[in-house]
């Protein structure tokens, strides 16, 4: 990328990825607690790094969106939208991390292992976006040699696969968990889906509209 608009989109690319940093930050430090391994703290750490990425949201929808260029313009909103999605889906996980911890429940033996799976690859996800979005608008705003959209979306489903396994380990054999818990497993399954699927939204515009 060359040029006063390109200048631009590499500003929103780093507030993207401040966003992206942020949130995966929230989000692995939920999903400790809520596979048993966090504390208190890694909860307060959650809340803090939520405040970052608001903070992040909202340069990108303001101060992006003002931008002259039209390219630059487009992406920010893109990116702001999706992001803001993204944070109002780890600020849920957080809040069943947080409901989950003062009495040391934790989630259940028999769907424990599905869970982690899906919160340890769906953080893992929203760190590569952060890293692809960041090498995106770095200097020069050179793509990296394989095909950063394609992995993302291989990654995504993979996620999406996790979650149907998540689904299935709620309801096999019978129900193994009580039918509050398994809402509540359920639905923390699809944030964590929706944060993967919203977080490779905001990188592939950024990426399609640098290029």
């Amino acid at each position: 990328m060359t040029g006063p608009e390109d200048d631009r989109l590499r500003e929103v690319a780093a507030l993207c990825g401040a966003a992206l940093r942020a949130a995966r930050t929230a989000l692995g430090a939920a999903t400790e607690v809520i596979g048993g391994d966090g504390d208190g703290e890694r909860v307060k750490a959650s809340d803090a790094a939520l405040h970052e990425l608001r903070d992040a949201v909202e340069c990108l929808l303001l101060d992006g969106t003002a931008t002259a260029g039209l390219r630059a313009a487009v992406a920010a909103a893109h990116a702001g939208g999706d992001m803001g999605r993204v944070g109002e889906l780890v600020q849920q996980v957080a809040e069943m991390a947080w409901s989950w911890h003062p009495g040391g429940q934790g989630v259940p033996p028999a769907v424990h292992a599905a869970v982690t799976a899906l919160g340890g690859e769906a953080t893992e996800l929203v760190e590569r976006a952060a890293e692809v979005v960041e090498r995106t608008g770095g200097p020069g705003g050179a793509p990296p040699d394989a095909d950063p959209l394609e992995e993302l979306d291989l990654r995504l489903a993979g996620i999406s696969g996790r979650q149907r396994s998540l689904d299935e380990a709620l309801v096999a054999d019978g129900p193994r968990t009580s039918a509050p818990d398994a809402v509540d497993i359920a639905l923390l399954g699809r944030c964590y889906e929706g944060c993967a699927w919203h977080s490779v939204a905001a990188v592939r515009h950024l990426v399609l509209l640098a290029s």
